[in-house]
């Protein structure tokens, strides 16, 4: 799953169980739709991209 800073989800995949999580990456940003910018053309990939593999995750 691909989120905002805010936790809103843009984008969602199922992969198998023993696919690196680096490998389900790929297809989930390219499956993001254009973004609005104010000039100029509209931008197909965000500017930044952090990720956590939720190590700490209460659940």
């Amino acid at each position: 799953m691909l989120s905002d800073a805010a936790g809103l989800p843009l984008v969602v995949g199922v992969s198998a169980a023993s696919l690196h999580d680096s490998q389900a990456l790929k297809p989930l940003l390219m499956a993001l739709l254009a973004i609005r910018s104010r000039r100029g053309p509209r931008r197909r990939r965000p500017v930044k991209l952090r990720a956590d593999k939720a190590y700490h995750s209460a659940e």
